[in-house]
């Protein structure tokens, strides 16, 4: 990965690269990746939320509700911490228990946010809550989540939604 050769201990850009690997369908790297985040971070430390989303999306999820279990404790009701718990719910077919954590403070981070809005899209699909998560695609598309590619065919989360006539006719 050419940028962490620019900084090597940026959790950030090994989260990015993670993604990125996950793209190209290079799993192993993408899951690679995702674990040299958490080797460069701590319990409490924002990119292990994301490491554990691509952890997820490479079919590792036993372990990404392992470490957002954790972030969802270490952060608490900021929205990563908030963000952490609804996905681990999600990923655990807890409909209930996902949607209980979505509150206005985490709402109004995900408007402002084109990833943390892509982030409720993908859990409320998981959970078959499909108009929640149209509406979270598309608020996250409105601010800026542009990759086409990964919404219409890539993401796994999203699987639910492909079917949908909205969903075909939006993205």
């Amino acid at each position: 990965m050419e940028a962490a050769k620019v900084d090597p201990l940026s959790p950030l850009l090994w989260a990015q690269g993670s993604w990125r690997y996950f793209i190209a369908g290079r799993l192993p790297d993408a899951i690679a990746a995702a674990h040299r985040v958490l080797e460069l971070t701590t319990v409490g430390d924002p990119p292990r939320v994301y490491a554990a989303y691509y952890l997820a999306l490479a079919g590792e999820r036993d372990e990404a509700i392992r470490i957002f279990e954790a972030e969802s404790v270490a952060l608490g009701d900021s929205p990563y911490g908030l963000i952490a718990l609804f996905l681990s719910r999600a990923l655990q077919q807890d409909a209930a228990g996902a949607a209980g954590v979505v509150t206005p403070l985490l709402e109004k981070a995900a408007h402002w946010t084109e990833y943390l809005g892509g982030f409720l899209a993908d859990g409320y699909a998981l959970i078959n809550q499909h108009d929640k998560a149209l509406f979270w695609l598309r608020s996250a598309v409105e601010r800026g989540f542009i990759n086409y590619p990964y919404i219409a065919e890539i993401d796994p989360f999203l699987e639910s939604l492909r079917g949908n006539k909205d969903y075909a006719k939006d993205f």
